[in-house]
């Protein structure tokens, strides 16, 4: 398993790419701890309330390529 987050200080934007899935990005560091728990399976019920508003940056990418293919 491999998460590699990195930090583009000119457009202010943070990069998490784990492997096997599409990359996603984002402005806050608030919106990369769901990521990390989806991603390793960590603190589960930190990562439920977040999929359920609809903050987890990878569920949303995959929901978004499942209905783009549909």
């Amino acid at each position: 398993m491999s998460l590699k987050i990195t930090y583009d200080g000119v457009k202010g934007l943070y990069t998490l790419k784990p492997k096997g899935l599409p990359a996603v990005t984002t402005k806050s560091l608030l919106d990369i701890s769901p990521v990390i728990a989806h991603y390793f399976g960590t603190d589960k019920e930190h990562h439920d309330i977040f999929k359920r508003k609809g903050l987890c940056l990878l569920c949303e990418s995959a929901r978004k390529e499942v209905e783009k293919d549909a």
